[in-house]
């Protein structure tokens, strides 16, 4: 039985940062990072002071990616690796601290794939097989190697996953259910890293415009769901920006929706 004088005191100190400085001095990995959500994340990552190591299959593009986000003098470093390559994750962790200068502070899964058109009618095994490897059981495995690293370290730590709207809602996919399974998975290592000092959230886009679905972000974004149009991706980047922020140290386990509403619950003759 605890007495008064056993238990142990706790301090909190609360997050501040001033503008431009969010992440300033962290250590960022951003995966599938060479375009669309993941690049605009590595690009305002980089604006707040951190140090960015963005990760994808295609080296040329990741190459090409870099270059374009360090021509506004940012610190931003690319490593060619697939996260299905998740065998060898403390070689990988290793080569990413070479890159980036030191300990890695946030880990951002963004690499994924969207296999549009199918549903329960058309599902090939292929099909689920590929975005269940990719969406769930590699950036489980990846992830549970980086909490891992994260608690020897001993210095805290966020992860953060991009998850969908999809994840959300009644969806025969296999992209949706990978996502509501990714969802499940987000809330339980939240819980099962707290004690830790690191914290697991998510980031649910909706209709966003990358390489899957592709806009003239200059030009018309009208689209169908309740918000009217199509997200731009540096809108997501600023939510996940946040997150792996000091400012957002009380939350965690979360999956944030950003889609302006389109998934909220309403009357059906409304």
């Amino acid at each position: 039985m605890q007495t008064e004088s056993s238990v142990q005191p706790v301090y909190v100190t609360v997050g501040q940062a001033s503008p431009g400085e969010l992440l300033a001095g962290k250590r960022v990995v951003v995966t599938g990072g060479g375009s669309g959500i993941g690049k605009e994340i590595a690009r305002a990552a980089a604006k707040q002071g951190a140090a960015v190591l963005i990760t994808g299959r295609n080296g040329e593009k990741l190459e090409k990616a870099a270059a374009e986000l360090n021509e506004q003098k940012q610190s931003v470093s690319c490593l060619a690796w697939d996260i299905c390559d998740f065998a060898d994750m403390p070689g990988v962790l290793q080569k990413a601290e070479a890159l980036l200068g030191g300990e890695i502070d946030c880990w951002v899964n963004n690499a994924g794939i969207y296999p549009g058109g199918y549903s329960f009618r058309n599902t090939t095994e292929a099909v689920w097989d590929r975005v269940f490897d990719i969406n769930l059981k590699a950036t489980c495995f990846v992830s549970n190697a980086v909490a891992n690293y994260l608690i020897e370290k001993g210095n805290g730590g966020s992860l953060l996953f991009i998850s969908s709207e999809t994840g959300s809602c009644a969806y025969t996919n296999p992209y949706g259910m990978s996502k509501a399974a990714l969802n499940s998975y987000i809330k339980g290592l939240a819980y099962d890293l707290t004690r830790y000092g690191i914290r697991s959230n998510g980031v649910a886009p909706g209709i966003t415009v990358s390489d899957i679905n592709p806009r003239d972000t200059a030009g018309d974004l009208h689209a169908e769901p309740i918000i009217g149009r199509m997200l731009l991706p540096e809108e997501i980047a600023q939510t996940a920006i946040f997150l792996l922020s000091d400012l957002s140290k009380c939350i965690n386990g979360e999956i944030i929706l950003c889609n302006g509403g389109n998934c909220i619950p309403v009357e059906y003759f409304r």
